[in-house]
């Protein structure tokens, strides 16, 4: 009964031992893995090491994680600033396309009452010709605020 009794002790013990191994086995697995990714990183310049240490380790990349969400909440600002700058400026660009573009309807109107003038008095071909010019250059700006409305939208 004895030899019985010590064998069902032995099992038991066995078993444990089984599982303890089985868990010892698995955490060996985790920690190659641990150090093949730390060497991995090593060779590629990001300053992992090659330690063991997990409370090191998790120090380690808890730094590296924060400093890149510090990172990223810089970027996101710097392009909440650039958004707010394109808006503005696209605003303004669009400001002075409906100034030119007012200009030039004036001109238009001015041009047409000239030359009407200008049948009926020769004198007043020469205020013609200037408002031609006029208008040449209210087009020309007109066409630049265009491509810079175009290049701001980009």
């Amino acid at each position: 009964a004895r030899a019985f009794a010590e064998r069902d002790e032995l099992a038991q013990r066995l078993a444990a031992l089984g599982g303890e191994l089985a868990g010892l086995r698995e955490e060996r697995e985790t920690l190659q893995q641990d150090v093949a990714m730390a060497a991995t990183c090593q060779r590629r310049g990001l300053g992992a090491t090659a330690s063991t240490d997990g409370a090191t380790d998790a120090m380690r990349l808890q730094k590296e994680l924060e400093m890149a969400e510090g990172m990223l909440r810089s970027y996101e600002k710097e392009n909440e600033s650039l958004v707010q700058q394109n808006r503005q400026l696209r605003q303004t660009a669009r400001l002075k396309r409906e100034e030119v573009d007012g200009r030039q309807l004036q001109l238009v109107a001015e041009l047409n009452n000239a030359k009407a003038s200008a049948e009926t008095n020769p004198a007043s071909m020469r205020r013609v010709s200037d408002l031609e010019r006029e208008l040449v250059l209210a087009r020309e700006r007109a066409e630049e605020h265009a491509r810079e409305l175009e290049r701001s939208r980009e």
